[in-house]
């Protein structure tokens, strides 16, 4: 008996090293490697070294990042934290009475990551929404454009926020809402820069940007756009097809693989398969999957 607990909490402390070492070697190791010889020099460097190598501050970041992508006006880090907190600790104290120690903890762990999964595929479908209706964006942009007597750009974005599709609507009214309480427009353009998932608006925008300071034909750069945009769906729409339908498999895999879990904890048979020591590592080898899989869909653009 005391064997069979041994080998299962080293299995799940090999699993917890493993992917955590996978993750953190993965996203830091270069980025390290490459500042590593600035912080002697720099000071500035030394806080982006410490910026990277913060876990709560990127983790808070990108999750906001996600955030941002689903549209969600009054949902933030924080509220999404404590969610994640509380799905965590209800799943583990859940499976608890029907399970051993380690695997209820494991299926806890694995819980607190399902909020981020859920958050990433709705800001995936806004994303896709954002990148399919673009163009249809900067038409009805330009027409704005043209009707305006002095061609000023953040009236056109005002006039156009009513008649596109979330979330470029959204984007567009807290753009022209900051603009009219005085917010220097090219921080303006810069904040709606970095709200956008699409890298041709994204370059649309900064190009907006560029014609806004020094002075160039922002209707005749609208129109280029338009043009492009329209050449660049045609050429990737199978490519975009094929990228959605791994990304949306990763997520059929992930929430089948929890609706197969559940179901061996609320079936006749659990005793049968985790009853046993092999059957209790094949559950915390589960369960580490679950999160890789998660991680992958995070990690995926």
């Amino acid at each position: 008996m005391l064997f069979n607990s041994v080998l299962l909490v080293l299995t799940a402390l090999l699993l917890f090293i493993g992917f955590m070492l996978l993750v953190l070697f993965n996203d830091w190791g270069s980025s390290v490697i490459r500042i590593k010889k600035s912080v002697l020099d720099r000071p500035k460097a030394l806080t982006a070294l410490m910026e990277r190598v913060n876990l709560v501050y990127r983790v808070t970041e990108y999750t906001m990042e996600l955030i941002q992508r689903t549209g969600l006006s009054l949902y933030n880090a924080w509220i999404h934290f404590t969610l994640c907190i509380i799905a965590g600790i209800t799943a583990f104290y859940w499976v608890l009475d029907k399970i051993s120690f380690l695997p209820a903890l494991s299926f806890g762990i694995s819980v607190v990551f399902v909020p981020f999964a859920v958050l990433k595929l709705m800001g995936d479908v806004m994303a896709e929404r954002e990148r399919k209706y673009g163009i249809d964006f900067l038409i009805i942009l330009g027409n704005f454009l043209r009707r305006s007597d002095k061609h000023d750009i953040f009236e056109a974005f005002e006039s156009a926020a009513p008649y596109v599709v979330k979330p470029i609507k959204t984007y567009l009214e807290n753009m022209t809402f900051d603009y009219k309480h005085k917010i220097n427009p090219v921080t303006c353009l810069e904040r709606f820069e970095k709200k956008l998932s699409t890298p041709e608006l994204r370059l649309y925008i900064e190009n907006i940007r560029i014609c806004y300071v020094r002075g160039g034909d922002i209707e005749g750069l609208t129109q280029a756009y338009i043009d492009e945009m329209a050449l660049l769906d045609d050429d990737e729409d199978q490519q975009n097809a094929e990228d959605q339908l791994l990304q949306y498999g990763l997520y059929m895999l992930l929430f089948l693989n929890f609706a197969v879990v559940l179901w061996t904890l609320k079936g006749v048979y659990k005793q049968e398969i985790l009853g046993n020591l092999v059957g209790q590592i094949i559950f915390i080898m589960d369960m580490a999957i679950s999160m890789y899989i998660i991680y992958m869909t995070l990690k995926r653009n």
